[in-house]
């Protein structure tokens, strides 16, 4: 099993929803504040050596004009690192979990990890994105890998 633990903090409900949406399709910036807010406080209690936020490919970063995680992430003034990396990949929101199997993994590490992982993203779906890049860091001798996600479907 990739993942250690997994913490959500809402279900995906409309007001996620909206929430979501305008921050990262509408560049809605200043809710990086309320997420961060909201985030924060359990990323303080959690136990790791190493803050990632899930990468978004260069192209994602461009098409919305930010790094999603990462600019919540910095908000909250914790230290973070970015040694997780991703290829681009369609979109996944739009793929049923067969489809997205059939996709490769797209995550890779560039530089050096701690043993003991904090990933942070915005929302759990089928749990395969997180569990294939739980599974990377594993191939770079990670012993533990937690997640902290806003919302999940």
């Amino acid at each position: 099993m990739p993942l250690n633990q997994h913490i959500c903090l809402y279900d995906y409900d409309d007001w996620t929803k909206e929430l979501i949406a305008k921050y990262k399709f509408h560049r809605d910036i200043v809710l990086a504040e309320v997420f961060a807010e909201l985030l924060k406080p359990h990323m303080k209690q959690m136990d790791y050596d190493m803050l990632i936020p899930m990468p978004s490919s260069p192209e994602k970063i461009r098409q919305r004009g930010f790094d999603h995680i990462t600019e919540i992430i910095r908000v909250t003034g914790l230290p973070f690192h970015m040694p997780l990396k991703t290829k681009h990949r369609i979109k996944q929101a739009g793929l049923t979990k067969a489809e997205r199997l059939k996709e490769g993994n797209p995550f890779y590490v560039e530089g050096d990890t701690g043993q003991n992982i904090l990933l942070v993203d915005d929302i759990y779906t089928t749990g395969l994105t997180v569990h294939r890049a739980a599974e990377t860091l594993r191939k770079e001798n990670v012993s533990k890998v937690s997640v902290l996600t806003f919302a999940r479907v």
